[in-house]
C-alpha cells in the first residue's frame, strides 16, 4: 500500500513541550481506517490522541500530545491501520518551531491593547527577565522571553490581526469586539481582588489524584471541575469553586453540577445558559491560540481545558500561586465514533472517579491547544508575581514547574 499524505500543519512548541499535526490522507475514506496513532517504535506514544474526521470529502487525521523529550520528534512515525490488519507508515516533514505568541487583550473604548511573547524579541520590546525579579528559580521560565504590549486602533475591522507582522495573523472574533453588559456584572465586580495574594489549589480528576494530600492544603482556595462532587463519599473536603468550561459536561451533567457541588459554580459558554439554580455564566469566546482574559466580565477563552479558564477566575480574583494536582492528561478510550464526524469517542478509566461521564461519548482534548494555553497562564502569572506549579506526578506538563 502506497498511500499520499498532505501535512497542512506540522509544529513543535518548545515551551508547551507539544507536537502537533494535521494532515490529510488522499482518496481514503474515513470508515476504512481502524484506527492511528503516533508512535516511535511500533506501539502508541502515551499522552497523544489522534483524531480521524471528515471534512467536506477529505479524510483528516489531526493529532496533538505532549512530548517530555522533544529529541525524539525526527525518529516519530504515523501509523494508520486499515482493514485486515494493514498498517502505513509516514514520516513527518520538519516541524516549525512555535517561539512566539499572543498573551493577553484588552478592549478598550476605541482600540485593543494586546500583550505578545517572543523568544527572540519582536521591535521595541522589553525583555523581562524572571530572574531579576525573583532569587527563586522556579519563577523563571524554561526560556527567557520578551513581552511587547501594544494599542490597535482600527478595531472595526472585518478582523483584527493580533500577532505582529512577523508572525501568522490571528483574527478576533467580532463578538469580543461587542462589550456588552454583563448580566451578572455585579456578581462578578464582587469577586475582583476578593483572594488577592493568596494561593489556590486546582483539584485535577486524574487518577493520579490521592485525595489525602488535600488535608495539607486547609488554607488554600479550592478550585475543583466539572463532576469531582462525585467523590465526596471518599473526603471531607469541600472546593470553594466548581468549574466547568466542557461543553459536553454542561450539556449532560450541568444541572447537575449546580445541585450538588456545595460550592459557589461557574459554568463557561458561548451563549447564556439556561439552567435553574445558582451559578455564574461566563461568556466563552473560542480563539486559538487562547488569549489569557484579564476581564472576566467581557470574556474566557477555553484553551482547550477547563482549568484554564479557571486559571482567568483565579487571576481575576487576585490569586498569586496555584499548585496542581491530579493533572495526567493521559487519556484512553474504547473507539472513536468517525460516523459523526467529529472527535467522539466513548470510554472510562480516565479519572479516579469510576463511571465519571456515565457511560455517556466525550471529546477528548486538544493537547496541542491545552499545552500552549498553559504556557500563556504560566507567562501572565509570573509578569503578576506570581506562578502555576505542577505538584502531579505527570512529566507531560513541560510548560509548568514540577
Amino acid at each position: 500500500m502506497d498511500l499520499e499524505i498532505k501535512f497542512y500543519v506540522c509544529e513543535s512548541h518548545k515551551f508547551a513541550g507539544t507536537f502537533a499535526f494535521i494532515a490529510e490522507l488522499v482518496e481514503v475514506r474515513v470508515n476504512e481506517i481502524s484506527k492511528a496513532f503516533v508512535s516511535k517504535s511500533t506501539s502508541p506514544l502515551s499522552d497523544f490522541w489522534v483524531e480521524i474526521r471528515k471534512e467536506q470529502h477529505k479524510t483528516i487525521l489531526a493529532g496533538s500530545g505532549f512530548l517530555y523529550d522533544s529529541s525524539i520528534i525526527g525518529s516519530l512515525k504515523l501509523i494508520v491501520e486499515f482493514e485486515d490488519n494493514v498498517f502505513q507508515s509516514f514520516t513527518f516533514p520538519s516541524p516549525s518551531i512555535i517561539e512566539q505568541g499572543v498573551l493577553s487583550c484588552n478592549i478598550g473604548d476605541d482600540y485593543l491593547k494586546v500583550k505578545y511573547w517572543s523568544k527572540n524579541g519582536l521591535s521595541d520590546l522589553v525583555p523581562i527577565d524572571y530572574l531579576e525579579k525573583s532569587k527563586e528559580k522556579w519563577y523563571a521560565p524554561l526560556s527567557k522571553v520578551y513581552i511587547h504590549e501594544k494599542k490597535i486602533a482600527d478595531i472595526q475591522a472585518d478582523f483584527v490581526p493580533i500577532l505582529p507582522k512577523s508572525g501568522p495573523e490571528q483574527p478576533i472574533p467580532k463578538e469580543l469586539l461587542n462589550d456588552t453588559h454583563h448580566p451578572q456584572m455585579k456578581e462578578l465586580l464582587a469577586l475582583k481582588g476578593l483572594h488577592e495574594g493568596k494561593d489556590a489549589v486546582f483539584i485535577g480528576n486524574g487518577p493520579s489524584l490521592d485525595l489525602n494530600l488535600l488535608s495539607k492544603f486547609d488554607n488554600h482556595i479550592l478550585f475543583a471541575f466539572n463532576r469531582f462532587y462525585l467523590a465526596y463519599d471518599q473526603t471531607s473536603i469541600r472546593p470553594d469553586y466548581l468549574v466547568s468550561a466542557d461543553q459536553q459536561m454542561i450539556v449532560d451533567f450541568g444541572k447537575e453540577m449546580i445541585n450538588k457541588s456545595q460550592a459557589k459554580v461557574f459554568l463557561a459558554g458561548e451563549s447564556n445558559l439556561s439552567l435553574s439554580g445558582k451559578y455564574i455564566w461566563l461568556k466563552l469566546i473560542n480563539i486559538f491560540p487562547a488569549l489569557f482574559s484579564e476581564d472576566i466580565t467581557k470574556f474566557v477563552t477555553p484553551g482547550g481545558s477547563t482549568p484554564y479558564v479557571a486559571m482567568q477566575i483565579a487571576a481575576y480574583m487576585g490569586i498569586k500561586r496555584i499548585f496542581l494536582l491530579g493533572f495526567d492528561y493521559g487519556y484512553q478510550f474504547d473507539e472513536q465514533d468517525k460516523n459523526r464526524g467529529s472527535n467522539v469517542v466513548s470510554g472510562e478509566g480516565n479519572h479516579f472517579i469510576k463511571n465519571y461521564r456515565d457511560g455517556k461519548p466525550w471529546i477528548p482534548p486538544s493537547f496541542r491547544n491545552i499545552g500552549q494555553s498553559f504556557w500563556t497562564a504560566r507567562l501572565y502569572f509570573e509578569l503578576n508575581g506570581g506562578e502555576i506549579v505542577n505538584l502531579s506526578p505527570s512529566k507531560s506538563l513541560k510548560a509548568f514547574k514540577n
